[in-house]
Parts: structure tokens; sequence; C-alpha cells
């Protein structure tokens, strides 16, 4: 059994674990959640008004993974299926995001492709990547402190659906 921590997600101030096990003799099942409560201060926008930042987010996946030599080393691929929560907006460094909060929930699935490198005897890095389906609907609202919403939105997106770079600990 191995614990893991996504260091893509920490960089964005989301805590993360996940637990993966082995269920066959070349199979795993792993299950991770992310939650990020952080509240950011508020800033002002060019014109004055008081803006709220938000990146609150929580999400599961759960993944089921075939590795080519045997379990928690090298060469793997998987099927991954996830769902979660958004609340996001006024962050500067993000265009689409700058002027428009979006509020919602998504859901999705597809395949990964990954490798996992031995760092020491209980120390592994886990390197992964998902391409997939993600349903989502969601509100567009300003960004504006009490900002007004301006719809309701559903979106079918296809791309990328998993980023991973896991500092894994075996507790083998």
């Amino acid at each position: 059994m191995e614990l893991k921590t996504n260091v893509l997600y920490l960089a964005t101030t989301t805590p993360n674990v996940g637990v993966e096990w082995e269920v066959g003799r070349h199979y795993t099942a792993a299950l991770t959640a992310a939650y990020n409560p952080f509240r950011f201060g508020q800033h002002e926008d060019a014109q004055g008004n008081a803006v709220n930042r938000k990146l609150h987010r929580w999400l599961t996946e759960a993944e089921i993974r075939y590795w080519f030599c045997e379990t928690f080393l090298g060469w793997n691929v998987g099927v991954h299926a996830l769902g979660g929560e958004y609340n996001v907006g006024g962050i500067r460094a993000i265009p689409a995001l700058e002027d428009t909060r979006y509020k919602g929930w998504a859901v999705g699935a597809g395949i990964t492709a990954g490798y996992q490198i031995p760092l020491s005897v209980r120390w592994s890095l886990d390197l992964s990547i998902g391409l997939g389906y993600i349903y989502t609907r969601y509100g567009k609202y300003d960004c504006y402190a009490c900002g007004e919403k301006k719809g309701s939105y559903k979106k079918n997106y296809m791309g990328p659906t998993k980023a991973a770079v896991s500092l894994v600990y075996s507790l083998k």
C-alpha cells in the first residue's frame, strides 16, 4: 500500500492525499481526495470595486491501473473517474478568472498513463497524465462582492483530465 500527494495540487494551495493498494498481480486501485478551503483577501479592480478572490474546490478521483512489470514500479496504464465542486474567481494571474467567478460541479472519466520512479526503499515519484471527458454545470457571476449571476451553463469537455507529479511513500 502507498500514500501519495500530488505536488501540482499543492502548488495551487490545494491539500490532497491519495492511497493506492495492490488488487492483483499487475493491478492496483487508488482513491484520491483534494480540498481547497482557503479564502484569499479582497482586492480592488481598476474601477475601485471590491473583488472577492476565491479558489474553493473539492475533488475525488478513483483509478484502476495495470502495471506492465510489477506493481508500483515502472510504466502503467489505467482508467479513472472523478467528481467535485468548485467556486473560483477573482484571480488576477488567470485572465478568464480575473473578472468572473464560476460556481458549479463536474464529473468525468478518462484513461491514464504513468511511470513510477523509485527514489529510495520507501519513497517514489509517480508521474501520471490522463485524457478523457468531463461534464460540468455551473453558474457564472461577477467577481465583485455580492456579484450578480450572469447565467447558468453546462459544458462537455474532452481533453486532459489528469496531471500528477506525486510524492509517494510505501507502507510495505
